[in-house]
């Protein structure tokens, strides 16, 4: 019966996930649809549920209570409960895996003997973390460099080529074209004495990075940051196993650090913050090996390496100079109570490097004030710390832990106070002072969140520090309520990561604080505005100034996120004792503990709401959600209102899709929007609305009524310009089959002709488009009523080139001299549309070919659609 039980709940749990919930029409009477998967889907599930719980039964049945998650969005109250109608359901799966399953691959990790040798650990830290970050940086390899990164490369340029840091040759040299399109302005504040410009930013990364750059260019650099991130990872697991003496808590404090999305990213992205963390981690392996009294002292050799690494830290950022000086005194004084004659060997590299460091100012700037180059600008203030720090934190976009619970634990760790097991790690006192000095440094700079940037990116430099804190956490707190939330943090931590580094190749990542929002906390909750219900430093409509602290609202919502966490945690104690008299397994315990946690989300969400007096429903992103998956393949659709299954066309006619008015906005979106037919109606007053997907002059427009709009191919939005004190509704009456995930990102009307662009290959203009050089680009016609042919001009630029075009009534393949023009005839189908994939082999930079162009876009051919 236990073994039937988790078949069908494991089976229809796994059915159900896939489910899409969207309401008919907004407001609280419009009724609810789902979309379920198919019934073979459903026999399919089961199966798969039979077949693992023949394998295996799970260990207990309460491991499969926290898919209650499944049912949530089913219940009364759905906008809470779509917290789980997302990619957040994984997260679900994962627990229940782990508490029903995991304990087969914990007996055999147990004698893996990366879990019994400390040294066969570290190789196994570092080969895992080189494999981690390395897939990261090509999955994200399309976001960079960004940011800064591109003017730490340039002074390695100008390092290898002139031997100097003045670097307005080179960006009048373009020496940047190799890894950044576009132009990059030299990036400084004052001149040098001499009148030359040099970079804001230290040298040391540059010249640090010189050998692989010289080897490999941009990519040499990356592979070197990684290769260098991958030592320090293995270094902050041996440090780990120092502070606890125990592997599993070892595991835990590296896989918190490693496994962070602040910690991965730094592995690959060119700043110094990874470097930074390299040379702490080993400043805190000296310190706890020192703190060892029963292990053997380090080499002479070993100290001094140390003290280099100490000394970079200055030359790699000024406010690293902190970290630096914290450590080397801590090191200090125990070098002074166990062999005073070392102090001298690891004090020779800080001491003469932080003489060429003031030397280096004097000589530039004359002046020794480490922050010369920003000229004098105030950029600290002791009254931004309160919201710096809070914002290094907790902020949905730019914080640490919203994103790396787990690391919650170091935290906790350092400031708890001096517990035995700490005791032999280090003196916590000084620990917390170098954190807090540094956090203070950071926190109080005017622009902490570090622009365009991934979460706490500031911070990097401090991580090395949580894993022996977090370590000894997890060592000292072993009842399984404690250790099931630190495995749940732990399990967010590498989730948040893994998806920000594989979903749409990183893009996630990065936020603006104009954003207002996370992008990946939106991608996470697809169907609710979540995002409402989470702490956001610039929520604010005016955006805070670099001297304003947080809204009281920032610091309510962090206080019923904590308020939460802790109110489960603390239900799933409370209930463990009632359940120690009838001696329950420990994983009903930890179970508990999880299914307590997974209700906590959409408990926080609705008091973060309520105390808000908002609203996080999001019925058109629902609604146009419901419709994509409608239009992907089979679907059985049920009404939660009538308790029955309705036909897929009956439910899709019955959507209607409404934007209400937004006084002073230029124009409203939605999206994505599957390709089908659509009529779009602007409900009562008189403004003109124009019908536009993505940038570009509009295809539609609503002047005089009603439009019936048919999208050949799925659109990335569909926006309505003007209009705004009107209500908008967007009504399906059809769905086409999906054909593959191409979504235009921009269309433009050419004559009687539409051009959806599916891709960013393709440069729009307002009379034709040019084809990106050396790329395959994707573009779907659709011509007005009556037209079933046009022919295409094809003008090639001024360079040899080879041009194909798939989709044409011939396919037309050949090489087309500078200049040359070629006509290509295109027919419709029944259905007014064609679809074409255009080769451009080759390409050229206006810019290189006109001196007095300003165009640095890498062009292939110039597609014209004639009458």
């Amino acid at each position: 019966m236990r073994r039937a039980a988790a078949v069908a709940i494991v089976g229809i749990a796994l059915w159900l996930s896939g489910a899409v919930l969207a309401p008919v029409t907004a407001g609280p009477d419009g009724g609810w649809l789902a979309a379920l998967p198919s019934w073979p889907a459903l026999a399919a599930a089961i199966a798969a549920a039979l077949v693992l719980v023949a394998w295996r039964p799970p260990a207990h049945l309460m491991a499969l209570l926290p898919l209650i998650a499944v049912a949530l969005p089913w219940m009364p109250g759905v906008d809470a409960g779509l917290v789980y109608a997302g990619p957040l359901i994984v997260l679900v799966w994962a627990a229940v895996l782990t508490l029903g399953w995991g304990s087969a691959a914990a007996a055999s990790i147990r004698t893996c003997s990366c879990a019994t040798d400390p040294w066969r650990a570290a190789i196994a830290a570092f080969l895992i973390a080189l494999a981690w970050t390395s897939i990261a940086a090509w999955r994200v390899a399309p976001m960079r460099p960004s940011g800064d990164e591109p003017h730490y490369l340039i002074v390695t340029q100008s390092l290898l080529a002139d031997g100097d840091l003045r670097i307005e040759n080179n960006h009048t040299q373009r020496d940047y074209a190799a890894y950044t399109v576009g132009e990059l302005p030299p990036q400084y504040l004052v001149r040098g004495r001499d009148g030359q410009i040099y970079p804001v930013h230290a040298p040391g990364l540059p010249a640090l990075a010189m050998p692989a750059f010289a080897a490999g260019g941009y990519t040499g650099v990356v592979i070197f940051m990684i290769l260098v991130m991958a030592l320090a990872s293995a270094l902050v697991w041996r440090i780990a196993w120092l502070a606890a003496g125990d592997m599993g808590a070892a595991w835990f404090g590296w896989a918190a650090v490693v496994a962070s999305c602040t910690w991965t990213f730094q592995s690959f992205l060119v700043f110094p913050d990874a470097l930074g963390a390299a040379s702490v981690a080993c400043g805190l392996w000296l310190v706890l090996r020192l703190d060892a009294s029963e292990r053997a002292m380090p080499r002479p050799a070993a100290i001094a390496a140390v003290g280099l690494a100490l000394a970079l830290l200055p030359w790699l950022h000024t406010r690293f100079a902190v970290v630096a000086a914290g450590l080397g005194l801590m090191i200090v004084w125990r070098l002074y109570r166990l062999r005073p004659r070392d102090i001298a060997v690891f004090a020779v590299a800080p001491v003469a490097g932080a003489a060429a460091w003031f030397a280096f100012f004097q000589s530039i700037y004359g002046t020794p004030n480490p922050i010369a180059q920003w000229g004098g600008a105030n950029e600290s203030q002791l009254a931004w710390i309160a919201g710096g720090l809070s914002g290094l934190l907790f902020d949905q976009q730019f914080g640490l832990l919203p994103y790396a619970p787990a690391l919650a634990a170091g935290l906790a760790g350092l400031l708890a106070g001096t517990a035995a097991g700490w005791r032999r790690a280090t003196r916590l006192q000084a620990a917390v002072l170098v954190v807090g000095a540094y956090v203070a440094a950071s926190a109080s700079y005017a622009m902490w969140w570090a622009g365009l940037s991934v979460p706490a990116r500031l911070l990097t430099v401090l991580l090395p520090l949580l894993a022996p804190a977090g370590a000894v956490v997890w060592l000292r707190l072993r009842h399984p309520v404690a250790r099931a939330a630190l495995a749940a943090a732990l399990g967010w931590t590498i989730f948040a990561t893994a998806s920000l580094a594989f979903t749409a190749r990183g893009q996630l990542a990065w936020n603006a604080r104009q954003n207002k929002a996370a992008l990946w906390f939106d991608w996470a909750v697809p169907l609710a505005g979540w995002t409402d219900a989470l702490p956001a430093f610039f929520r604010a409509d005016d955006l805070l100034g670099r001297e304003s602290l947080p809204l009281p609202i920032f610091y309510g919502l962090v206080l019923v996120w904590i308020a939460a966490i802790a109110a489960a945690i603390t239900a799933s104690a409370v209930i463990a004792v009632w359940l120690r008299r009838r001696s329950p397994a420990s994983v009903s315990v930890q179970a508990i503990t999880i299914t307590a946690l997974v209700l906590a989300l959409p408990v926080a969400t609705v008091l973060a709401l309520r105390m808000q007096g908002a609203d996080a429903s999001a019925p058109a992103r629902a609604q146009l959600a419901f419709l994509s998956h409608l239009a992907g393949g089979t679907r059985v659709v049920f009404d939660l209102g009538r308790r029955r299954i309705v036909p897929a066309g009956e439910a899709i006619a019955a959507m209607r899709i409404s934007l209400p008015p937004s006084a002073g906005a230029e124009s409203r979106g939605v999206g994505p929007v599957p390709a089908g037919r659509y009529r779009i109606t602007a409900n009562q007053g008189g403004a003109d609305a124009d019908v536009l997907i993505g940038r570009g002059q509009p295809i539609a427009s609503l002047d005089h009524g009603p439009i019936e709009l048919a999208l050949p191919v799925a659109v990335n939005a569909l926006i309505v310009r003007g209009a705004a004190d009107r209500e908008l509704v967007l009504e399906p009456a059809a769905l086409w089959p999906a054909r593959g995930r191409q979504r235009a990102l921009r269309a433009l009307r050419y004559n009687a002709v539409t051009a959806y662009f599916v891709d960013d290959r393709i440069y729009a203009e307002e009379q034709a488009f040019w084809v990106g050089g050396a790329r395959v680009a994707t573009v779907v016609l659709q011509a007005d009523p009556g037209i079933r042919a046009v022919p295409l001009e094809v003008t090639n630029g001024p360079v040899q080139n080879h041009v194909s075009v798939l989709g044409a009534d011939q396919p037309f393949s050949r090489d087309l001299a500078p200049g040359e023009t070629a006509i290509v005839s295109v027919t419709f189908d029944a259905d007014g549309v064609a679809r074409l994939q255009i080769d451009a082999r080759s390409g050229f930079i206006p810019a290189q070919i006109d001196a007095a162009s300003q165009d640095h876009r890498f062009l292939g051919v110039y597609i014209r659609i004639k009458e």
